[in-house]
């Protein structure tokens, strides 16, 4: 399948809810017949290229097609746990995450801290996305990767985490926020030893540094000391 047709295959389509569309059949069955390779190649491409390629849709087409993408009812996303698929590849499409915000989120969501309170579809997916996001750290325990490429892939995660914490955007800072909370949790549960202390030491110094910024709102400041235990809702 070419990229377009991917595209338009996710986000040309008639919104029937405020986070879905209108997929047909055959549009679906055709993502599905993709190899883990190719799935994981077009989303890789999708989050680096959406600050160009996903102008053209409506925040709500953006929002139910992002939805699409990470959920794991649907499925795309979630053939990262494949092993089949090179680390190298699955560790670029952890790092489009960050693209994605910079480029898409950071451009097109309000910036209000909502705390919860969505002001648009597009806020919302992103404030809940590391809800929706079919991949925790945890699954990679439970395929074939070494220990040197779960390593790999979750220090991925954290790195855009901390990159996606310091956009200028309220939503965008907000929603890494509640990723950080989700991960430090997920930090405690699923790794052990040297590289959990180092992992959680890289989360808790970007909240210290975060709270440091000047001019932030009280709502943030809050909220990324509640991070920092892990208790986010």
């Amino acid at each position: 399948m070419e990229h377009r047709g991917w595209i338009d295959g996710i986000f040309n389509q008639r919104v029937i809810g405020e986070t879905e569309l209108d997929w047909s059949n055959e549009s679906v069955a055709q993502l599905h017949a993709l190899s883990s390779k190719e799935m994981i190649s077009h989303v890789m491409l999708t989050f680096s290229e959406s600050g160009n390629v996903l102008k053209r849709f409506s925040n709500e087409q953006v929002a139910a097609g992002i939805t699409f993408i990470c959920h794991e009812g649907y499925e795309p996303f979630f053939r990262l746990y494949d092993s089949d698929v090179p680390v190298t590849l699955r560790q670029s499409t952890i790092a489009s995450i960050g693209i994605l915000y910079r480029d898409c989120f950071a451009e097109r969501c309000t910036g209000v801290v909502t705390k919860g309170k969505m002001n648009n579809c597009l806020d919302a997916v992103c404030y809940m996305f590391w809800d929706v996001l079919s991949v925790s750290i945890g699954g990679f325990n439970h395929n074939h990767d070494t220990d040197d490429d779960r390593k790999i892939l979750i220090d991925a995660f954290l790195d855009v985490l901390v990159d996606i914490l310091f956009l200028p955007n309220g939503t965008c800072r907000e929603s890494a926020l509640h990723g950080i909370g989700h991960m430090i949790m997920s930090i405690a549960l699923y790794t052990t030893g040297t590289f959990q202390k180092q992992s959680r030491q890289k989360l808790e110094d970007a909240i210290d540094r975060f709270c440091q910024l000047p001019d932030l709102p009280d709502e943030l400041r809050r909220y990324a000391v509640q991070a920092k235990t892990g208790q986010v809702q």
